[in-house]
């Protein structure tokens, strides 16, 4: 997956990303868009919006299974070692999803 962060050019519905030349120059290339047919520009645009936001969600799986999150029986545990991290990705993946979705 090419690194973060990705970033939506003006024209609202291209995704780019970092990437390097042959000579090593750092530059941005395409990663994704969303301006296709039957898509309205609103939704092209969230579109766009949203898959920007998927290396920031990939760090913060892994840093809740690096915390050793768990599931059981329908409830997070959370062991109480890695609770502030643990914590903190979680509150950063509400407010990702409260950006994403517009949900509270």
């Amino acid at each position: 997956m090419t690194p973060g962060p990705w970033s939506v050019l003006s024209n609202g519905v291209c995704v780019v990303g970092p990437c390097e030349r042959q000579e090593g120059e750092p530059q941005t290339a395409g990663i994704a868009h969303c301006g296709m047919q039957l898509r309205s520009e609103a939704e092209a645009r969230a579109n766009a919006q949203a898959i920007k936001q998927l290396p920031r969600v990939v760090e913060l799986l892994e840093l809740l299974f690096e915390r050793d999150c768990r599931v059981y029986a329908h409830e997070l545990t959370i062991p109480l070692h890695t609770r502030a991290d643990a914590m903190k990705a979680l509150a950063e993946a509400r407010a990702l999803l409260v950006d994403l979705r517009g949900v509270a």
